[in-house]
C-alpha cells in the first residue's frame, strides 16, 4: 500500500516548487560553502588583480559579489548600504540591469537600498527604463 501523496497548505504559494523560496534557489549546505569559499577567494583575487594595468580586478569582484551575495543575506545588506552611500552607482546598476543575465539582475533588484512599494511602481519603473 502506498502512502497518500503529501497536500500542499492552503498558505504556500503554488507556483513555488519546495526547493525554491522567492525566486531564489535554496542550495545545500555543502554547496552553500562552496560558493561562499570561491566567492571569498574570487574576491581576494580581484583585489589584488585590480591594481594591475589590466583591468580585469573589477569583474573579478563583480563575480566574487554576485556569488556571496547569492548566498549571504550580510552581504545583501552590505550591498544595499553601499548603493545608498554612492548614488551614482546605484543609479548605474539600476541602469544597466536590464542589459545583464536574469540573475545579476535580480541580484541587482534584490541589492535596491530603494525597492519599489509595489506591483503598480514596478511597472511604471519599468516603462520609464
Amino acid at each position: 500500500m502506498s502512502a497518500p501523496a503529501p497536500q500542499s497548505t492552503p498558505d504556500a504559494p503554488r507556483h513555488l516548487s519546495s526547493g525554491e523560496t522567492g525566486g531564489r534557489r535554496r542550495s545545500g549546505p555543502i554547496l552553500r560553502v562552496v560558493r561562499l569559499t570561491i566567492g571569498s577567494l574570487l574576491l581576494v583575487v580581484g583585489v589584488v588583480v585590480w591594481i594591475m594595468p589590466i583591468p580585469l580586478g573589477f569583474l573579478i569582484v563583480a563575480g566574487a559579489l554576485y556569488l556571496l551575495a547569492s548566498e549571504s543575506e550580510t552581504v545583501r545588506t552590505s550591498i544595499r548600504g553601499v548603493r545608498r552611500r554612492l548614488p551614482a552607482l546605484d543609479k548605474g546598476m539600476r541602469g544597466m540591469a536590464h542589459r545583464l543575465p536574469r540573475g545579476v539582475m535580480h541580484m541587482i533588484r534584490d541589492t535596491d537600498p530603494h525597492p519599489p512599494a509595489g506591483p503598480c511602481c514596478r511597472k511604471a519603473q519599468a516603462e520609464a527604463a
